[in-house]
This record gives C-alpha cells, sequence and structure tokens, in this order.
C-alpha cells in the first residue's frame, strides 16, 4: 500500500512543529490518516432520522461574540470567511461550509464549525479557505446560503444538518456542478453530487446483528420508537435478519414522548402470557399434591413467569436515554439481560451507561472510539467543553477536502472535488475509521462492536482497518 503523505505543516504557535499520524491520500488504499497539533495552540450525531445531539455552548468565549472569535481566530490568516463576501477570483481554494449558526440548532452548528477549524487548523494549506455560511437552520436558509457560496466561488459545499436542508442545497449545488457532503444520515438523500457524511442507521443495525449472528444468536426481537428513524432502524432490522438467516419474532413500536412504556414492554416480554402459565403450573402441581409436585412448588414460589422467550436478543433502537430506561423495565417484566442479550446502535456511543446493571453486558455498533478520544480531549481542552458526537463528521470532511486540496497543491495543479474523487473504491479513514461513498451518494463505514461495561464501553469487535477485505 502506497502512501502519498503530505508534508508537515507548521502549527499556529512559531517553533511548534506538527506531530503527523501519516497523513495523506494513498494511491492504491485511499486512507487519510488524521493528525494534529498540541490544542495548547488555539486559544454528540445530527442524525436527522434521530434526535438531534445536545451540547453546551461550545464556542470560544459564549460563541455569540464575533469579534472575540475573529480575535482568537486570527491565526488562520483570514483562511475562514464567515457570512461575508469574498471574491471568487482570488485564486484559493474555498470550501463552502453550511450550518444552522442561529436558530433552534445553532449551538450544534457552532460545535460542527469548531471541529471544521480543528481540521482547518491541522491539514489546510495557506491557499485554502472556509467559507462559512449561517443556514439558520432551515431548508430555505441553507438554499439561500448555498447560492451565496457558489457566488463566491465555493469549489465544495460540506453540510448542511437536516436532510431537508440537504434537499433544498441539492438543485442548487447541482446546477453550478458543486459536490455536497452532507452531515444528514438519510440516505434517502444522496445521489446527484450530494455524498451522505451522516452514519446512516442500516449500517449499524447491518453491523450488530451480523456479529450476533456470528456468536451464535437466532431469534430477534426489536423495541423503537415511533418516529421515522425508529421506522427506518425496524426496516433495516428486517433486512439484517434476512440476511443473516435468523429470524425477527417481535417487532414493538412505543411512543417516545410517553410517560409510562410498561404497556409496549409487557407486551415484547409477553409477561401475561407467561404468567399465565406459571400461574397453570402451579394450579397443576397444586392439584397433583406429592411429595415431588410440592417440592416443584417450592421452587416457583419467587418465580413471576415461566416458559422461554421467543428472541435471543433485543434491539433497542432508540437513544442512550431511552435506553436507561427501557433495560430495566424489560428486566422488571422477566427479561433476563443474563439470558436475552440486550442491543444498541451508535445512539449510545459516548453515554454513560454502565451504572445501569441491566445495560451491562449488551452490545452495540458505533465508530472505533480511539481517535475519537484523542479528537475529543483536543476539542476539550481548546474550546473549554467536550464535543458532541456528530462533531467527528465535520471534522472528517473539511480534513478530506484539505487533504485533496494540499495534494493538488503538491502537484501544481488545481484541486478536483468530483465523483471519482470521491467514490474510490477503497475509501477514506478519518476520526471515525474507514469510510467511503457510492455513485448513488450512500455511504459505507467500518464500525466496531463495543460491549457496555460498568467504567466504559469496551471494544470486543474491531473495526475494519480497511474495505479490501469486506465484500463490496
Amino acid at each position: 500500500m502506497t502512501f502519498l503523505t503530505l508534508p508537515p505543516r507548521r502549527c499556529a504557535n512559531p517553533g511548534t512543529e506538527r506531530q503527523s499520524l501519516g497523513l495523506g491520500l494513498a494511491v492504491a488504499a485511499s486512507l487519510f490518516l488524521l493528525a494534529g497539533c498540541a490544542s495548547s495552540n488555539l486559544d454528540n450525531r445530527s442524525q436527522d432520522t434521530q434526535a438531534a445531539p445536545e451540547t453546551s455552548a461550545p464556542a470560544p468565549g459564549d460563541g455569540k461574540d464575533i469579534a472575540d472569535w475573529d480575535e482568537r481566530f486570527s491565526q488562520f490568516d483570514n483562511r475562514v470567511v464567515r457570512g461575508e463576501a469574498t471574491d471568487p477570483d482570488d485564486g484559493s481554494v474555498k470550501v463552502a461550509m453550511l450550518l444552522p449558526l442561529s436558530g433552534q440548532h445553532e449551538q450544534v452548528g457552532q460545535a460542527l464549525l469548531n471541529a471544521s477549524q480543528v481540521a482547518l487548523f491541522d491539514l489546510a494549506g495557506e491557499n485554502f479557505k472556509l467559507v462559512v455560511q449561517d443556514t439558520a437552520g432551515t431548508p430555505e436558509g441553507a438554499a439561500a446560503a448555498a447560492q451565496t457560496a457558489i457566488a463566491q466561488g465555493a469549489d465544495l459545499i460540506i453540510g448542511p444538518l437536516f436532510s431537508t436542508s440537504v434537499e433544498a442545497v441539492k438543485p442548487v449545488a447541482q446546477a453550478a456542478d458543486v459536490k455536497v457532503l452532507a452531515f444528514s444520515s438519510n440516505r434517502e438523500v444522496g445521489g446527484d453530487g450530494v455524498y451522505v457524511m451522516g452514519l446512516a442507521p442500516h449500517l449499524q443495525v447491518e453491523r450488530i446483528i451480523a456479529y450476533a449472528s456470528a456468536q451464535g444468536l437466532r431469534q430477534f426481537g426489536i423495541l423503537a420508537p415511533e418516529t421515522p428513524y425508529g421506522q427506518a432502524v425496524a426496516q433495516a432490522m428486517r433486512d439484517a435478519v434476512e440476511r443473516n438467516e435468523g429470524f425477527l419474532t417481535r417487532v414493538i413500536f412505543y411512543n417516545p414522548t410517553a410517560p409510562d412504556l410498561s404497556p409496549e414492554v409487557r407486551s415484547l416480554a409477553n409477561y401475561e402470557g407467561r404468567q399465565a402459565a406459571l400461574n397453570a403450573r402451579k394450579q397443576a402441581l397444586e392439584a397433583a399434591g406429592d411429595a415431588a409436585s410440592r417440592r416443584a412448588l417450592a421452587r416457583l414460589r419467587n418465580i413471576e413467569t415461566t416458559g422461554s422467550l421467543e428472541y435471543d436478543a433485543i434491539l433497542l433502537a432508540g437513544t442512550a436515554q431511552q435506553a436507561l430506561s427501557l433495560a430495566p423495565l424489560l428486566a422488571y417484566y422477566d427479561v433476563d439481560p443474563n439470558i436475552v442479550r440486550f442491543l444498541g446502535t451508535s445512539l449510545w456511543d459516548g453515554a454513560e451507561l454502565g451504572a445501569e446493571p441491566s445495560l451491562q453486558g449488551s452490545w452495540f455498533a458505533a465508530p472505533a472510539p480511539d481517535y475519537w478520544q484523542d479528537f475529543k480531549t483536543r476539542y476539550t481542552e481548546t474550546y473549554g467543553t467536550a464535543p458532541p458526537r456528530v462533531a467527528s463528521l465535520a471534522y472528517d470532511a473539511t480534513a478530506l477536502a484539505a487533504v485533496v486540496a494540499a495534494q493538488a497543491e503538491n502537484a501544481g495543479v488545481d484541486p478536483v472535488f468530483d465523483d471519482v474523487t470521491f467514490t474510490q473504491a477503497s475509501g477514506f479513514a478519518g476520526i471515525d475509521g474507514i469510510f467511503r461513498f457510492y455513485a448513488n451518494g450512500e455511504s459505507d463505514r467500518g464500525l466496531a462492536v463495543l460491549a457496555v461495561e460498568r467504567d466504559a464501553p469496551k471494544v470486543i469487535d474491531p473495526a475494519p482497518a480497511s474495505f479490501e477485505n469486506l465484500i463490496n
């Protein structure tokens, strides 16, 4: 595997050298490995089919003082242009960043911008400009932001955040032949020059079901919120179980805003049926009246149900907070987590689940944590608060653009952000591990499987290091 490695670049602090981790694009394997400068040199997935990640204000200072923001990042030599006119013919490589920097989701938008700036600081050349436009979190705002960015000479668009905004941006970008790396996880919005960066639900479900099946689990249930995300996960579950020659025996949806989910959990647990079976068994033993029956009856004294369940594992398809509510409720209704494996998605990633005994030993699919932990530390030291998990998408998208631009600069040619660049079969590698794009705009990712433990999740099946040994 031959790598085209970028030369070391200076950090903002004079005399501080880049700590290279092997940055570059591979000719044969097309992976870029992300590096960084010490965070001291700088002063969770919106995945729109699921809840927007929560974050405390992540901006430098209070995140709203633009003058303060400009002062703190003056070392970028005007390589970040925020909402102002820029000469489309100044010869720089311009990558537009469309984010909700006002409105309901401005904190998430600012966190994504922060992460993008870290990537810019790590990787971008002197000729690389990040042109930041506010979408206000609306489709109309996203379309207007895209039009402005293109008028300013954008060579590539990164963002926007939600699928409705991506749909609004798509015709604008397509008319200008500008590609889009969107943060949405909705694969339906991909295609026509739009590539979906978000971690789509079906990839997570396929990974965890394939692993569970390899461990001998054959029958599955799912408890999912009655939302577009829950419906997408349920359909992915049906497909993944069938692909692995298993059986999806129970599918239960719940209202995520309901104050009490006991009816849905009781139904999934077949609590009434199993309780009735136990009562019938007790009555039969009482009627028999012999010594063996009395001993058997004594053994049933503290048991609430009897009979086997219809599944070996249950996928809890909601958020980590929903899992923290549902898992103990399942255990209460006699679904023993020591017998039935609880499964989750990347929505569990970053949550503190190990304190809940009924979730210990559960499995979930998510990006490998190694690079994320390093990035999280650097981000936190830089901005004074931890990043939402979705921030890695902004870093990886900006890093990919910066590496492509730097390659072209080193070769003395203009960068090409086209379908050939983005659909290299061997893909790329970033904070979230390996990923690649298909011609239809969908993405593929190499995910790890983690087990919930008391202190922190543990990787029990590593993410693949390349796509070479995977079935395309």
